[in-house]
């Protein structure tokens, strides 16, 4: 956590700094001629952010929920920077659930480099449970929205997925992907996956990969595959390939669980359980 003096002494440095704590280019500028310091102090998974002038009154003070979404501000004293705006400046920015002083080329390089990329189909995208109960969200709220980026989409099928990849990976070179797809089932499944890990290998990106707790063909494939991580939910949700209900018993508020294929809270926390036995390197 960044103190006074060393906010103070950056602003002092470039004569301006940006305030981006939303995983949108989003900030408020603040002049190093009227702005004496700024404090950051964590409340909760908040920010509570009070900028002084020079006799150390109250300028104003913005407060920041950490969300799976991002930053919230309140009130909203922000305003959108284009990447022009923002070349040359100091950037006070969350990133990896810390608040560092970054030079702008330093934040482009830290969102274009996280350090775990989760795709998935509608169980990633934590549909019949609050979002936040989701794994992928919890895994987010660990290591910060920079570092962790969510792509699950409902009905997604492996070859639809392969195609959103290609397409994020594009604007991001994550260090590492987590994978939990074949739930939609297509016959080729050993096809694409196969074609998925040579795709992630090529690039460099370390593959881990979840069996499948309602697919048992696709889940004894992948644990076929070497030079990958597996984190066997299959084993872990069912006891002589019967599912365990427990993870699946619609007991959450929204109501639109599908009865065993979407988990349930306890289901999400079983998968986060599972991860961190079997990577918990991605956790860190």
């Amino acid at each position: 956590m960044l103190n006074k003096l060393q906010i103070y002494k950056s602003i002092k440095a470039t004569g301006e700094a940006i305030v981006l704590l939303q995983e949108y280019d989003m900030g408020f500028t603040v002049d190093s001629i009227d702005i004496c310091t700024i404090e950051i102090e964590k409340i909760g998974r908040g920010l509570n952010i009070t900028v002084h002038n020079a006799d150390f009154t109250k300028y104003f003070t913005i407060f920041r929920e950490a969300t799976p979404k991002g930053f919230i501000s309140y009130p909203l004293h922000t305003y959108g920077f284009d990447q022009g705006t923002l070349q040359g400046k100091t950037v006070i920015a969350a990133v990896g659930g810390d608040i560092k002083i970054l030079s702008f080329t330093q934040y482009l390089h830290a969102k274009k480099y996280p350090k775990l990329y989760i795709i998935g189909d509608s169980i990633t995208e934590a549909f019949g449970v609050n979002y936040n109960e989701g794994f992928s969200s919890l895994i987010q709220q660990r290591l910060g929205v920079n570092d962790c980026v969510i792509s699950g989409v409902a009905g997604a099928s492996l070859t639809s997925a392969f195609t959103r990849m290609q397409q994020d990976l594009n604007s991001i070179q994550p260090t590492n992907c987590l994978m939990f797809l074949g739930t939609n089932y297509q016959s080729d499944y050993a096809t694409k996956i196969a074609e998925i890990k040579t795709y992630l290998f090529n690039k460099g990106i370390e593959l881990y990969i979840c069996t499948v707790p309602t697919q048992k063909d696709v889940s004894d494939y992948i644990k076929t595959l070497t030079g990958v991580t597996i984190i066997d939910l299959y084993n872990a949700f069912n006891t002589n390939d019967v599912i365990n209900q427990d993870y699946y018993t619609n007991t959450d508020t929204l109501g639109n669980v599908s009865y065993d294929v979407h988990p349930n809270g306890v289901g999400h926390a079983k998968i986060i359980s599972l991860v961190k036995q079997s990577a918990k390197e991605i956790l860190v």
